[in-house]
């Protein structure tokens, strides 16, 4: 064995979608729109597929709630990263006004 395995947490998953991105082949520039995503969004986790799979059918980039409830969808998509950043601004703007209107409700 190298060496103690590294302890599971954030610096862990980006080490992990580095090494994806270069098996996979991902385009120029995918691994790092995701980065710049998921500093934008520290709640999410963002990838890029090229489609065809049964959950990632189309060709582009995918997010998805680090922390699911089941309100959230299994994921967000966008062909391009900023697609994608505008259907996470989108789901977020519209969660926190049905968590507002959910509290009014229950405040009368």
């Amino acid at each position: 064995m190298s060496g103690p395995l590294p302890a599971p947490g954030p610096e862990l998953g980006r080490r992990n979608r580095r090494l994806i991105a270069e098996r996979l082949h991902w385009p120029d520039g995918a691994l790092e729109a995701c980065e710049r995503i998921d500093r934008c969004h520290p709640g999410w986790m963002s990838t890029w597929a090229p489609g065809g799979g049964v959950e990632w059918v189309e060709r582009g980039f995918y997010a998805q709630p680090r922390l699911a409830r089941r309100s959230d969808p299994r994921w967000l998509f966008g062909a391009t990263p900023l697609e994608l950043l505008a259907a996470l601004d989108d789901h977020i703007t519209a969660e926190r006004a049905e968590r507002a209107r959910v509290s009014r409700w229950r405040l009368t």
